[in-house]
């Protein structure tokens, strides 16, 4: 259940959301597919005794969204009379923040000041979660904090600006300041965007979008070597990819030639171009080679096989496919 901006509808909020004032939220469960985004049982693994837990793209939250903070025009910052020193930087200073932070980031080092200019922001994820949010399988009861070092700052949606990135991190903020006309979705500097949803005047300081999404918190798997194994008159043998992280599940659909399928129908195993009943996942215990077998089609047809993997902090890889034409 990844968040759901309160400015677009169900359907855009099940898709990859933008309309509506722009908000805040944890980057570690608003983006649809972060680490923390909720998650639903679909099965049982009978090798390791345990549930398997997918995204639901379905089911939309404004949990992650219920302590945002909305950045309107009227939430801009400029130099006033009473603004000491009468800068930018003091004037941001004054209002409670740092030139140049980056919320949810640790203020590394300053270039300048007094008031302070940050001139490095690095990622802390203790100072946002206990323990850094994450921990290491359990070892005799005991489970060791094992801190993200990626992926961990605050991250905005909204005024145009898309919740979704493709490392299922989002894109953080950082305070800057307009040294002309910004309108809404134009530079305020190089790689941050103004999403006030107004235009902004010169010397007015806001948090500007990044176009650039936060590093993935945590690792993507990489499929690669999909094959279609060996073809048989109704499917093939030792279909499958080859993957790099070695848990997590294995995902697999046949759809008709030139099909495709979103990650949500490979999960359902049903839908678009699948054919009916041609689906199968199966736990992911090892890097290297991961085999599976596929009956029930018919002779001397082209297919393809689509394959997707999830990890066990549901993190996605990108889609492998290959096709499959099966013997006469």
């Amino acid at each position: 259940m990844p968040a759901g901006l309160p400015g677009s509808t169900l359907v855009e909020n099940q898709g990859n959301p933008s309309a509506g004032a722009f908000v805040i939220m944890d980057p570690l469960s608003g983006p649809a597919g972060s680490p923390l985004d909720a998650r639903t049982i679909i099965g049982w693994d009978s090798a390791t005794r345990m549930p398997i837990r997918v995204n639901d793209p379905e089911n939309i939250s404004t949990g992650a969204l219920s302590t945002g903070i909305g950045f309107s025009c009227a939430n801009s910052i400029r130099v006033a009379a009473d603004t000491l020193p009468a800068t930018s930087p003091g004037a941001i200073s004054q209002a409670g923040f740092n030139d140049n932070q980056v919320p949810g980031e640790q203020l590394a080092a300053y270039s300048s000041g007094p008031p302070p200019v940050v001139s490095t922001n690095t990622i802390a994820s203790e100072m946002m979660y206990i323990g850094g949010g994450r921990c290491d399988a359990t070892s005799d009861g005991i489970a060791a904090v094992d801190p993200y070092t990626d992926g961990v700052a605050i991250v905005g949606a909204g005024n145009s600006q898309v919740r979704d990135s493709a490392t299922a991190t989002g894109y953080p903020l950082k305070m800057v300041t307009a040294t002309g006309s910004v309108s809404n979705g134009s530079a305020v500097e190089t790689g941050f965007e103004n999403r006030t949803g107004a235009t902004i005047a010169s010397g007015t300081s806001v948090f500007g979008s990044s176009t650039t999404e936060l590093s993935a918190a945590a690792t993507l798997p990489s499929l690669s070597a999909a094959t279609d194994g060996t073809p048989t008159s109704d499917g093939a043998t030792d279909a499958g990819v080859t993957t790099d992280i070695g848990n997590g599940t294995l995902f697999w659909v046949v759809v008709t030639n030139g099909g495709a399928a979103t990650n949500a129908e490979i999960v359902a195993g049903a839908g678009g171009d699948i054919v009916a009943g041609i689906a199968g996942y199966q736990a992911i215990t090892a890097t290297g080679a991961q085999a599976f077998d596929i009956t029930g089609l018919t002779a001397a047809t082209d297919y393809e096989i689509i394959m997707l993997q999830i990890t066990e902090d549901v993190v996605y890889s990108a889609q492998a496919e290959v096709a499959l034409t099966t013997t006469a």
